[in-house]
């Protein structure tokens, strides 16, 4: 990608070494033919605020990171803009596929309580469905358990976000993960989409 080429020469922020955002950033700049830690500097900063500050004090040139950080630093403290979003089909495929919610659990309690687990899965399902279409609501329910939510910035948020809220879990967007992590030595092997995906709820992830 052009635009990442552009970052050659820059410092670049993620949380510690070894986390997710390190892995995608890494990968990022691999994808655009840049070495890491050679064309740009790799500095772990810990969470978001950390981030904001090496940001304010020149320290860094930009950071990756998962939301509410992304907006905080956009939208509350103005320091900063979005520079690449995955979720609007921005940067490879592989970052693309890598952010859309899941629920876990072990193959033992699904077998136990199957009516539990697929009541969760529709319960989140609904709550998906709301978000996308009334993205206030997920402000005014945040209200109930945060002290002092700043509306607006959740609100930023969710619309940012609101691509990502479906359950639907693809076999073709495993497959990518599975690249990724093979790439970046986290799995040795692809792991079939069975042994991941509870796909018997299938049904509940389109109601």
């Amino acid at each position: 990608m052009t635009i990442v080429k552009g970052l050659k020469g820059t410092k670049l922020a993620m949380t510690r070494a070894g986390s997710a955002t390190d892995l995608a950033l890494r990968a990022l700049l691999r994808d655009a033919g840049l070495e890491p830690d050679r064309d740009v500097a790799v500095i772990p900063v810990g969470r978001s605020n950390s981030a904001a500050a090496a940001l304010r004090a020149d320290q860094i040139d930009g950071f990756i990171s998962s939301e509410p950080g992304g907006a905080v630093i956009v939208h509350q403290l103005e320091i900063g803009r979005y520079f690449i979003e995955p979720l609007r089909d921005q940067g490879p495929k592989f970052l693309q596929d890598m952010t859309f919610p899941t629920l876990q659990a072990s193959d033992r309690y699904i077998q136990g309580n199957p009516q539990t687990a697929e009541r969760v899965v529709r319960a989140v399902a609904k709550t998906q469905k709301r978000l996308r279409e009334d993205p206030d609501a997920g402000g005014r329910v945040a209200q109930k358990f945060f002290a002092t939510p700043d509306l607006e910035l959740l609100r930023a948020v969710i619309m940012r976000q609101r691509a990502s809220y479906i359950l639907t879990i693809r076999e073709d967007a495993v497959r990518t993960v599975n690249q990724f992590q093979k790439q970046a030595s986290v799995v040795k092997g692809d792991l079939a989409y069975d042994k991941l995906v509870a796909a018997q709820f299938r049904s509940a992830w389109d109601q």
